[in-house]
């Protein structure tokens, strides 16, 4: 079932505005809604989101909005649910930028403040988890996870490195599959 341009900016405003921990957290909640619950998209559909948005520039949880409702319903559905998602936290900012004004000097928000990234690290730590069970399945993901593990942590080897070696051997498996 397709779902209409005003169901699409509503799970889009109520997914944004409704997680917390940034755009890693919105994609694992727009895969349990839309592939699980609602079946608006397939995983393979979801997977395919999910590295567009990461690969494009900005914030993972915009671009994956903008191409699930592009994917969905097409320029209106993008625009439906690019707004959605981006209206709770604009809002939200405006709101605490106020009180924020208002508290700066304040002993329990300078008490409280460590208590709110130690939960913003559970929350990255628990999705980290995640992904690794679901993308760490076969000998080939495991080799190239350890070796941008011990380079990035051990060696202080850029990231970007790792991401072309790995695109660079996804390739050539790619060709090699596709000649046998």
């Amino acid at each position: 079932m397709q779902p209409t341009v005003w169901q699409l900016f509503i799970r889009s405003f109520t997914l944004s505005g409704t997680t917390v921990g940034g755009g890693f957290v919105i994609l694992s909640a727009m895969e349990r809604l839309y592939v699980r619950r609602l079946g608006w998209l397939t995983r393979e559909e979801m997977l395919d989101i999910t590295a567009l948005a990461q690969s494009a520039p900005g914030a993972v949880a915009v671009n994956a909005s903008l191409l699930t409702g592009a994917k969905l319903r097409g320029t209106v559905g993008a625009a439906a649910s690019l707004i959605g998602c981006i209206l709770p936290p604009f809002g939200i900012m405006c709101i605490l930028g106020a009180v924020y004004r208002f508290l700066r000097n304040s002993t329990v928000l300078t008490f409280l403040l460590p208590f709110f990234r130690i939960a913003v690290g559970i929350l990255l730590l628990r999705i980290t988890l995640s992904l690794c069970r679901r993308n760490l399945n076969t000998p080939y993901t495991i080799c190239i996870f350890t070796a941008a593990l011990t380079g990035i942590l051990c060696f202080h080897v850029d990231s970007v490195w790792f991401l072309l070696g790995a695109a660079g051997m996804t390739i050539l498996l790619y060709f090699r599959r596709k000649k046998q």
